[in-house]
């Protein structure tokens, strides 16, 4: 009896943490949200004339250089995901289908890029590149450090939808595939799924990730830097309106990866 008191007040107390911890991470959020539709340039509570023109002054003459970092932020974030996938779908299929030496740690080896801080990475690629090989900052060195971010995610997910789908290699080999016939009509087929929410996620990380940014861009601007330098002017109704933005494209992006490798591959 005293047992099964216990064990509940521990599920109580577990349910109140995580109750806290989201509380935490998303009443900032719709809070945010809501100031950026509030007509007072101040933000004060309550809301009083509700009004879009925070969103239609982003496309106004004064917020025009937005642009070019946003366009910027998007290729690195494309080249990120075209690229990661492509790695990781190599390092997914290793973990997946071949037993070699020092494979029961390769997974950790490649997840080891993920766990570390972006910032401590991005100091130790800024080192690398920079002051090792003299190469110039840029949005390519950007692309490097996204890549290092990224793989694992992407590696992950596809070795995670190769693992059951094996035996439909072998059958396709049976049948009197050839290796290549077999990766080009039955892996790559099912690996659809997985490619499309390994693009997804890898894309949406890059173009969120801020902290790397900051040292590997170099003189092209990013929309991190675009947006922290115009904090940095002063407070603006319009910043709330610019970040609602950006979460509501990368709460999209995520959802859709999910769905997609859930879903679609059934």
């Amino acid at each position: 009896m005293a047992q099964t008191a216990t064990h509940r007040t521990l599920g109580w107390l577990l349910r109140a943490v995580v109750v806290s911890v989201y509380l935490a991470l998303f009443v900032p959020i719709v809070v945010m949200v809501l100031y950026s539709f509030d007509g007072s340039p101040i933000p004060i509570y309550p809301l009083n004339d509700l009004t879009l023109r925070w969103y239609t002054d982003l496309f106004g003459p004064y917020y025009s250089d937005f642009i070019q970092p946003l366009l910027n932020s998007l290729y690195v974030a494309f080249l990120t995901s075209v690229v990661a996938t492509t790695l990781g779908g190599l390092g997914g299929f290793a973990i997946s289908r071949y037993d070699f030496y020092g494979s029961s740690v390769y997974p950790f080896v490649l997840a080891t890029p993920a766990m570390v801080p972006p910032l401590i990475s991005a100091f130790g690629l800024f080192a690398f590149l920079q002051q090792t090989l003299g190469l110039e900052m840029s949005v390519y060195t950007t692309v490097v450090g996204h890549v290092a971010l990224t793989l694992p995610f992407a590696a992950f997910i596809i070795a995670g939808k190769l693992g059951p789908e094996e035996e439909l290699e072998r059958a396709a080999r049976d049948l009197g595939a050839g290796y290549v016939q077999m990766i080009r009509e039955v892996t790559i087929p099912v690996l659809g799924p997985a490619l499309v929410a390994s693009l997804l996620l890898t894309f949406t990380i890059s173009f969120g990730e801020s902290a790397m940014v900051f040292l590997l861009s170099g003189s092209k601007t990013l929309l991190p830097v675009a947006l922290s330098e115009r904090f940095a002017a002063g407070v603006s109704p319009r910043y709330n309106a610019v970040s609602t933005i950006v979460i509501l494209i990368t709460f999209g992006l995520f959802t859709l990866a999910e769905l997609v490798r859930q879903n679609v591959g059934e």
